[in-house]
């Protein structure tokens, strides 16, 4: 997906948020933006795996700016979707972000890892 939006696969350009505006597939990262394929963006969230998420969610259109984006963590082959303006914010700032780990006790744990083990057999 980053290669058809001509992104780099590098540690500082980890996030990548996609969204819809003037007529173009609209491409941030940490360092700037680029407008892009409206082909690939098109394929990607018109596909049904992704547009079933997508459903009452604006990511822009050419007559009006977002009001959600789609944030690519290519990292961990994540996709968050979320307001724009989060998205934006968190781009600006996310080298400072921790990811919040769960609470579990023991119990919580061994039941987790129980059931993963019952899933794999």
């Amino acid at each position: 997906m980053l290669a058809a939006l001509q992104v780099e696969n590098k540690p500082a350009k980890r996030y990548i948020a996609l969204t819809y505006q003037a007529t173009n597939c609209y491409v941030e990262h940490i360092y700037g933006a680029h407008t892009d394929s409206f082909w690939v963006y098109s394929a990607y969230v018109d596909h049904f795996a992704v547009a079933i998420h997508l459903i009452g969610c604006d990511l822009g259109s050419d007559d009006s700016y977002p009001v959600y984006g789609l944030l690519l963590d290519q990292q961990q082959n994540q996709i968050w979707l979320g307001p724009y303006r989060h998205i934006k914010a968190f781009l600006e700032k996310w080298r400072d972000y921790a990811y919040p780990q769960p609470i579990l006790t023991p119990e919580q744990r061994e039941k987790i890892e129980q059931n993963f083990q019952e899933f794999l057999e």
